[in-house]
């Protein structure tokens, strides 16, 4: 992803290690914790297309058990890009 911010890179494109990269990048930012999660977006072979059709129960069966978390993920970032 090279740093580069949702305005100026197209999530359609994103592969799977960008979508890894991009939520460990979120915990790291927002000190939340978030980054443990990076590997189950990678080992579920989820990519730009596949994050920006998820909703929170896509994200428990990510194995994703934290409400918090998925809060974070779907509230905070994933549900922005769709509206």
């Amino acid at each position: 992803m090279n740093e580069k911010t949702l305005e100026e890179h197209d999530v359609n494109s994103w592969g799977e290690v960008d979508v890894c990269e991009w939520v460990k990048k979120i915990g790291q930012k927002h000190h939340n914790g978030l980054e443990k999660h990076a590997e189950k977006f990678m080992n579920h072979n989820i990519n730009g297309k596949r994050l920006l059709m998820m909703n929170k129960a896509d994200l428990r069966n990510l194995g994703i058990v934290s409400e918090g978390d998925i809060l974070d993920l779907y509230v905070n970032e994933i549900f922005n890009w769709i509206f």
